[in-house]
């Protein structure tokens, strides 16, 4: 079926020559404005992509990079737009934030508005080419704001937070995001009962200021602090805050002007007690140690902002369980032995051989979340025990770190301190395993703070780069901000920036198929059908996705001038046929040309 070409005509102030929306005010890119409709919403996701993960530095996109469209995205045609959506929009960048500039919207509370209230005509997002079985809009950033235009769906709902969708075209699952302002014309809409009697009007009181709900601190963490001894046992809190322009916790700066309350409870019989206040710290603090607390004991906490009289909702409740201090505090040492093994060297005073070991692998961070238990043999009378460590990675370094277990009843010790090692390069000659004799030694001091992001090297998944909340979408031990493939499909963000998929999204067109498997990532095809077996997918080859610029749809071309560019898709039935048309035009109009020069001369 051959597809009309559709054209998005871009301006863009400053060194770009190229985009699909135009900045609002001369070198104020937080606000940019829809020109024109496309025969596909993911012309705007792509830009949105861009602004999300910022322009690369380049001599094509300018130096420093610049990020675009982070506080409006604006309909502002002459006409009517009509814009026929095929694929899910996606909201989903959880570093949107409200910008802290001298633009108009900057410092409004909002991350996000997209408007079409300023359209000459009437904006329309049609989505009922879509299944049905999906939303069409998905928001899980925070403080985003729509209005202005209408949805026009098989949904009968427009909003729903749940992520397997409930028959609504929008998903949420950020705060204080708001849809009032958006229509819905649904083609199977819910019938609604009779209206009631319309009662007699009450008098008019004056309107009451509102003010945006506090957000609520989440995730909450606990964990028993890695400094902790027998004489210094401490479970250390952290959280992350979104509001008041948080974006990382600032124990040098002056104070916000909210607090965090800190509530805790002593669980029972696996279920959590009754709440009471353990205390309160200033909204520059992101962390807390409560030292009030005893061995073997199981604690539940909560946390939640605190604003004059105003009061957010609380976070999720965080549960540990504090160790038996009586259990000894082993050393632990490692070394590679090859390029998939470790050896493993432990001590501890273990009489008699009855207690138990506690053996863990994780990441090279050391990210507390990312341990896994590892087979292990405990330290004989002797107090010293060892363990390899098989079916590991070449060049890899893993975090290991161990602790005394007693069967009866059951019960931890400490962790001793983490130690690293790394797999030798693949092809190595495999080492000998060293013979150790282990010696006490004195707990290290708890590692430093590389980053300065509140959370030591030692718990973050980022050691070198900024990251208090540790976001790890892929939940492979790398916190988002260093990880070279954020969703863990296989495809670097890189590579899936170039080739139009969203590296965010393991599966960018939600067929199912994971986009490092998928033959055709851009264009859902559940069935990948590949009728000449060359690995690209039969849907693929319905659209030409060669010579596509950076960031844009697969099948994209720039054309165009006067400091204006235009964006078609062209499809592989009258690529060609157009192609040899345009040639033959150019030739016809040279020969008119120098005809009518002969005449005037």
């Amino acid at each position: 079926m051959r597809k009309n070409s559709i054209f998005i005509f871009i301006a863009l102030v400053g060194s770009l020559g190229f985009g699909s929306l135009r900045p609002l005010q001369a070198a104020d890119y937080t606000q940019c404005s829809v020109l024109s409709e496309s025969d596909s919403i993911k012309n705007l996701w792509s830009l949105r992509l861009q602004v999300e993960k910022g322009f690369n530095g380049t001599s094509i996109y300018g130096d420093p990079p610049i990020r675009r469209c982070t506080d409006l995205i604006q309909f502002a045609s002459s006409r009517a737009l009509n814009i026929k959506m095929n694929a899910p929009l996606h909201f989903n960048y959880p570093g949107d934030i409200d910008c802290t500039g001298t633009s108009p919207n900057c410092g409004d509370g909002i991350a996000l508005l997209v408007d079409g209230s300023s359209n000459n005509g009437e904006v329309v997002i049609d989505t009922t080419g879509m299944s049905d079985d999906k939303c069409a809009i998905r928001v899980s950033s925070s403080n985003v704001v729509m209005r202005g235009f209408k949805i026009k769906t098989h949904q009968s709902r427009l909003v729903t937070t749940d992520e397997k969708n409930e028959g609504a075209v929008i998903c949420t699952k950020g705060e204080n995001n708001d849809f009032s302002g958006v229509m819905i014309e649904s083609e199977n809409p819910v019938s609604s009962p009779p209206p009631l009697p319309t009662p007699p009007p009450l008098p008019t009181a004056s309107p009451l200021p509102t003010e945006m709900p506090l957000a609520t601190p989440f995730p909450l963490t606990a964990v028993v602090n890695p400094g902790s001894t027998s004489t210094d046992l401490k479970v250390k809190l952290a959280w992350t805050y979104p509001q008041f322009g948080s974006q990382a916790p600032d124990p040098n700066g002056p104070d916000k002007p909210h607090d965090f309350e800190i509530e805790r409870s002593i669980q029972s019989a696996g279920n959590c007690g009754t709440f009471s206040h353990l205390g309160e710290v200033n909204g520059k603090y992101w962390t807390y140690l409560d030292a009030d607390v005893t061995e073997k004991s199981d604690y539940c906490y909560r946390v939640r902002t605190k604003l004059g009289t105003r009061v957010s909702e609380y976070s999720n409740i965080a549960e540990v369980h504090t160790p038996d201090l009586a259990l000894p505090l082993p050393t632990l040492s490692a070394a590679a032995l090859s390029e998939s093994s470790i050896s493993l060297t432990y001590a501890y005073s273990n009489p008699g051989a009855s207690l138990g070991v506690r053996l863990e692998r994780g990441n090279a961070a050391c990210d507390p979340t990312s341990f896994t238990l590892i087979s292990a043999q405990a330290p004989d009378s002797s107090g010293t025990g060892h363990a390899v460590d098989t079916g590991l990675s070449p060049n890899t370094t893993y975090c290991y770190r161990v602790a005394a277990t007693r069967s009866s009843p059951p019960e931890q010790g400490l962790y001793s301190a983490t130690v690293t090692a790394t797999t030798l390069q693949a092809g190595a000659t495999p080492l000998p395993t060293p013979s150790v004799t282990p010696s006490p030694s004195e707990t290290p001091e708890p590692p430093g703070d590389s980053d300065g992001d509140g959370v030591i090297n030692g718990e973050d998944n980022c050691a070198n780069v900024p990251n208090p909340n540790q976001s790890d979408m892929d939940g492979d031990g790398l916190g988002d901000v260093c990880d070279p493939d954020v969703d863990g499909d296989g495809v670097s963000n890189d590579d899936e920036i170039e080739q139009g998929t969203d590296p965010l999204d393991a599966d960018s067109d939600d067929d199912g198929i994971p986009d490092g498997n998928d033959n055709c990532p851009t264009v859902p095809n559940s069935d990948q059908a590949d009728s000449d077996q060359d690995g690209r997918g039969d849907a693929c080859k319905r659209v030409d996705y060669s010579g596509s610029p950076p960031g844009f749809p697969p099948g994209s071309k720039l054309g165009g001038g006067g400091g204006f560019c235009s964006l078609s898709t062209v499809n592989e039935e009258s690529g060609f046929a157009w192609f040899y048309l345009g040639s033959f035009a150019g030739l016809v109009a040279l020969a008119l040309q120098r005809r009518i020069r002969k005449r005037e001369a």
